[in-house]
């Protein structure tokens, strides 16, 4: 009689009863999923039949217990198919219709880079077109299962790049250099990177400390400076070009956060401070991310969604405050580190030699004051 039963599921739900499957009942405790070894795309159908399956269990709570229940169910779906928890992030999100269905998510790729083997699926609806990237490693002979999860919009293979925001970058402007606004006219980038001096800030002090991040590989020698937990439109060129070459890149860190980052273009002593404008009146990187990055025009304008995603997570993944170089297309092409407080709106710099050439570009994250203080960033 179960074994009817479980074959009626499986055909209402698109399945035969000799696939993958786990077992129904109303109550989760005895809702088990067969570990079985399985190759990436069968894991990842076996993955999506219970996944819904496990979804359909939620229509029996409410409130505080489908909650609970949720958890519950996610964690026996993180221990089947998924590797080091990765699957419990899905606990943080109960969809009202869920987004894994057997008949409505059909797989439309597969590939293979190192060790790892990437499966491409496709949801569509009369709204909205998903693509979900399952991301494999074999755990043993035959038997791969799940590192990552990730959800698009477009293809996991379509550029980063939309063709809105392309001609911004395609043929980024230079802009001249103007004085610093009245109220940052005392701004000195050097002081943030005093080593071993003490600054105070609401009664408490701390030391500065300088952090050796790694060395930029710039090919374009045009700068792009911004938010990369997003999509390009929170990205700006800055308006000076440098030579092409790698250039050593640093974090100031005071009060245990990141207080400035800074690349030094050369060894030549700075006469003047001016803001990197960007082309919208402004020298202020906004920040919802909690991370500022700058990175090599050419590594953003070849850029995959996917490698994006993948970078990013990789940055995440690092303890606070986090400062390190990404490999974006090229390498250590990008770098990326916490926003001092976090989100926010944080002011660049130029530091510029006798001849006018840049010496530095440095992020302040106005954790250190200044004499005065700055009330703005643009």
């Amino acid at each position: 009689m179960l074994r009817r039963l479980v074959a009626l599921v499986g055909s209402f739900l698109g399945m035969s009863a000799n696939s993958h499957a786990a077992q129904i009942n109303p109550s989760d405790d005895v809702y088990t999923i067969e570990d079985r070894t399985l190759q990436p795309d069968a894991r990842v159908r076996a993955f999506i039949a219970d996944y819904q399956r496990a979804h359909s269990l939620l229509s029996t709570s409410n409130g505080s217990d489908k909650f609970d229940r949720w958890d519950r169910l996610v964690e026996k779906l993180d221990q089947a198919h998924f590797i080091d928890h990765a699957g419990r992030e899905l606990a943080g999100v109960i969809h009202g219709k869920s987004p894994h269905t057997v008949a409505d998510e059909p797989i439309i790729g597969v590939s293979r880079a190192d060790d790892r083997v990437f499966v491409e699926t496709r949801t569509e609806d009369a709204h909205l077109t998903k693509f979900f990237e399952y991301e494999l490693l074999q755990v043993d002979a035959g038997n791969w299962k799940i590192v990552r999860l990730r959800e698009f919009l477009q293809s996991a293979d379509a550029p980063f790049m939309t063709e809105r925001e392309r001609p911004r970058f395609a043929q980024p402007q230079l802009h001249p250099l103007r004085p610093l606004p009245v109220e940052e006219a005392n701004f000195d980038g050097e002081k943030l990177f005093a080593e071993g001096k003490t600054v105070a800030v609401d009664g408490k002090s701390s030391s500065i400390q300088l952090r050796e991040v790694g060395s930029l590989n710039v090919s374009s020698g045009t700068l792009v400076v911004g938010d990369l937990g997003y999509d390009p439109g929170v990205l700006s060129p800055v308006g000076q070009r440098v030579p092409p070459g790698h250039y050593p890149v640093e974090v100031a860190l005071a009060f245990e956060r990141n207080a400035a980052l800074r690349i030094r273009f050369s060894e030549h002593p700075v006469v003047r401070w001016h803001p990197a404008d960007m082309g919208d009146g402004g020298h202020g990187i906004g920040v919802d991310a909690g991370d500022v990055a700058i990175m090599d025009l050419t590594a953003l304008m070849a850029l995959k969604l996917r490698d994006k995603e993948r970078a990013f997570e990789s940055y995440g993944r690092g303890r606070s405050p986090k400062a390190t170089m990404l490999s974006l297309v090229e390498t250590n092409d990008t770098t990326i580190a916490d926003s001092g407080w976090g989100d926010g709106r944080y002011p660049v710099y130029w530091g510029i030699d006798a001849d006018g050439k840049p010496v530095m570009l440095v992020v302040d994250f106005l954790v250190v004051p200044h004499a005065p203080r700055q009330t703005s960033a643009n």
